[in-house]
């Protein structure tokens, strides 16, 4: 597509196709975006975070992101609580 756009500046001829090819391109690509997002529930964004987190490199970064997503999501309750779990470890 973009060859074409370059080529239509370069050699200006009259192309019949382009402007169906650009239309039926930009409709095919909301297709997919909308198709792709359907699917998307809460496991899923769980499953994909946990597939993440597994492959990062830095552990300590996504913890710590973790950690204040939790916090914002849950309050301070989340905080004490693991606070107690770990004491309860020592």
């Amino acid at each position: 597509m973009i060859l074409i756009v370059i080529s239509q500046f370069i050699w200006p001829t009259t192309w019949w196709f382009f402007w169906p090819l650009l239309i039926w391109s930009v409709l095919f690509t909301l297709h997919i975006m909308v198709m792709r997002t359907i699917d998307i529930d809460d496991a899923w964004v769980e499953e994909r975070s946990n597939k993440i987190a597994d492959n990062a490199l830095d552990l300590s970064q996504v913890e710590a992101i973790r950690k204040q997503v939790s916090r914002t999501t849950y309050g301070e309750a989340y905080d004490l609580e693991g606070d107690k779990n770990t004491q309860k470890k020592n």
